[in-house]
């Protein structure tokens, strides 16, 4: 299961809750989203103990420096600084939901993961474009299964970006 941005939900709505019922479950997750950490390329598995038996027999220890190995080994030892962001994430993200009304709307996930999916009515509307030209990035939902251009995934900004998003928010919704 990809769970690249599990770090931001509770175990309870993670598939890691399934490890105990399934022996070959691998969970896979990584250091550059909850931990800001992509400059070190790794990831991790959660697993039981037959799947993690089985990796150890094949996986290469020294793919990653014991510098970057330490990083990940105190990123993981300590939650403070994940919960911290989950928590701002939250505020914000409930921010930008309360900022929006028809035509733009925003689907249901995770309050405290920092993606999100837009939406507008007029699905002739380019809103990966709307966004830019209000100096927002977004992905575009066109190269997206069952998405089109009039969707687009947000990442929910730094406070100190939040003015200008929800001035963008309130330009698109006219």
């Amino acid at each position: 299961m990809d769970e690249a941005y599990g770090d931001y939900v509770s175990p309870k709505e993670s598939a890691v809750s399934f490890l105990s019922r399934y022996d070959r479950l691998i969970v896979l997750r990584s250091f550059s989203k909850g931990f800001g950490m992509a400059g070190i390329r790794a990831g991790y598995i959660l697993a039981g103990k037959h799947v993690h038996d089985c990796l150890e027999r094949v996986i290469n220890p020294y793919i990653i420096g014991q510098p970057f190995r330490r990083l990940a080994i105190s990123a993981l030892e300590g939650t403070a600084f994940l919960e911290e962001c989950c928590q701002k994430i939250s505020l914000s993200k409930k921010e930008v939901r309360n900022s929006l009304h028809p035509p733009l709307h925003m689907a249901a996930n995770c309050e405290s993961c920092p993606i999100c999916l837009l939406w507008h009515e007029d699905q002739e509307l380019d809103l990966a474009q709307a966004f830019m030209d209000e100096n927002i990035k977004v992905c575009s939902g066109a190269g997206f299964t069952g998405l089109d251009k009039s969707s687009a995934r947000l990442r929910i900004p730094a406070e100190r970006d939040m003015p200008q998003l929800l001035h963008a928010i309130s330009v698109i919704a006219k």
